[in-house]
């Protein structure tokens, strides 16, 4: 009998599925933030969302700045946020609105404490949030590309008299 038990136990700790842990817990989660995310996320955006982004531009240079994550895309992020102010303020209307709409969403996604990753676990909170930034840049990169030289070239006179596209 004893012999039957003990393989019978043997088996049943062989089949069982191991033990999720936190850390497969939030790879899962990190693994949830694709492409389609963000390009999902951006069809949500709209003109209140870039005068939100504009409004909370300190804010947003402060999180890129303070966090361990996200330090690394702060350059990256204040680019994205000169194209998204001047863009709203009609003087640069070279990208898209769809591209605008991407940078915007993914700056507003790192101001958020609550999304896939939540903010107040320490450095891990901003992982989702440096995902999202690289994917934006990604999906963007001509853009950001064509307003370094557009930024170049453009004198601040002409800069300041650029007319909004219609």
């Amino acid at each position: 009998m004893a012999t039957k038990k003990n393989s019978k136990a043997a088996v049943t700790r062989a089949t069982r599925r191991p033990k999720r842990t936190a850390d497969d817990a939030i790879r899962e989660l990190l693994e949830t933030i694709q492409p389609e995310f963000v390009e999902q996320g951006a069809r949500k955006i709209g003109p209140r969302d870039l005068e939100y982004v504009v409004a909370k531009a300190e804010a947003i240079r402060t999180r890129f700045r303070t966090g361990q994550a996200l330090r690394r895309y702060a350059r990256d992020a204040d680019r994205m946020l000169e194209i998204v102010t001047e863009f709203h303020a009609g003087r640069y209307r070279e990208p898209s609105f769809w591209s605008v709409a991407v940078m915007a969403f993914g700056l507003a996604y790192a101001l958020r404490s609550i999304d896939v990753i939540p903010d107040t676990l320490p450095v891990v909170g901003e992982f989702d949030d440096a995902i999202v930034i690289s994917i934006c840049l990604a999906l963007t990169k001509s853009d950001v590309f064509n307003y370094k030289a557009w930024v170049l070239i453009a004198t601040p006179r002409t800069r300041a008299k650029a007319k909004p596209k219609r």
